[in-house]
């Protein structure tokens, strides 16, 4: 009589894409799993899914959603197992020769993260979107933003193309601050010539981006960039850093910082941040600020800053771009 037990698979069944997989999981875990069912069928019998309200696709069947599902399963594994964040666009890129467009990947990204009762960030996948910005060289005294669009941008190109100005640009993932920096500079406007306040609105879409690199690369601009106390915002710096040839980074540090929400970092946080600490092909000030979020053992978001809005004012007023460092300190 044998003493040995068996293990069976029924490699019949089909792999389950549905939120029943994940409870107790973390995404990765939820993820890892599924693409090893996956190699465990591939090539012996046609791949099935068996989604949240357990309906079947098969590859047979439904041949186009189940194979952008075995590419985009792997791909959401080595993304968050490196703890780096992508775009929308950056994911679609990464197999840009089997998309047949950008929506293609997006729309079956988003069917498989609803079967699992995702949301993109809980992938490390940061939805784009389309910035606004604020400036006073329309001659228009106004606290309302513009929307980045053909039209606003052709009209700020012909207006610099026509006219020797010196400009300020701040480039920041979150629209409030830059509105409360508005709203101080046209009270004291004869501090601050010509500006533009740019707000990404969280990771940059490819036309921000455009828009930025438009107006920083050219036309005489003094260009800063801020984000949010978190490794998210770091990465959505890096964005602006590679666009943009000469931007200073405005790095907020101190003892007695007066937030007035801050957040435990996440174990998903905290390696994240090693990563961002350890790459040696982003600039060290970068780095350093990682290794300074990692002591801090909390993220703050840039909106919940007391005041921050005025300490950037005066900073900015005051600043030597030409001689100044790639940062510009904000300290307690």
């Amino acid at each position: 009589m044998s003493t040995e037990s068996e293990f069976t698979i029924n490699l019949q069944r089909p792999i389950s894409i549905n939120q029943r997989i994940t409870e107790g999981k973390t995404a990765f875990e939820t993820l890892f799993g599924i693409n090893e069912s996956i190699k465990l069928r591939e090539g012996l019998i046609g791949i099935q899914f068996r989604l949240n309200n357990d309906d079947i696709i098969s590859i047979y069947e439904n041949p186009k959603q189940v194979l952008a599902f075995m590419i985009l399963i792997p791909r959401l594994v080595t993304i968050i197992a490196s703890g780096r964040l992508i775009s929308l666009r950056g994911l679609y890129y990464l197999d840009d020769g089997i998309w047949s467009t950008s929506e293609s990947c997006t729309k079956y990204l988003q069917l498989l993260l609803s079967n699992l009762k995702y949301d993109m960030e809980k992938v490390n996948v940061v939805p784009e979107h389309r910035g606004e910005f604020w400036t006073n060289i329309f001659d228009v005294r106004t606290l309302d933003s513009f929307a980045i669009n053909n039209n606003s941008h052709n009209l700020l190109i012909q207006y610099l193309g026509n006219n020797e100005v010196k400009l300020k640009v701040i480039i920041c993932e979150k629209s409030q601050i830059l509105r409360d920096i508005n709203q101080l500079i046209q009270l004291e406007e004869e501090q601050f010539d010509n500006y533009i306040l740019i707000s990404t609105k969280g990771f940059p879409s490819l036309k921000t981006l455009n828009f930025i690199n438009s107006i920083c690369g050219k036309y005489n601009a003094e260009c800063f960039g801020c984000s949010d106390l978190d490794f998210s915002g770091l990465h959505i710096y890096l964005q602006y850093f590679r666009h943009v040839d000469r931007i200073k980074y405005i790095q907020i540090r101190g003892t007695d910082i007066p937030f007035t929400d801050t957040n435990t970092l996440t174990p998903r946080e905290i390696n994240m941040g090693l990563n961002l600490k350890r790459n040696e092909n982003i600039p060290t000030y970068i780095r350093e600020q990682a290794s300074y979020i990692l002591d801090l053992n909390r993220t703050i978001g840039i909106d919940k800053h007391v005041n921050l809005h005025i300490l950037i004012y005066e900073k900015l007023v005051e600043y030597d771009y030409q001689r100044g460092s790639d940062i510009v300190e904000i300290n307690y």
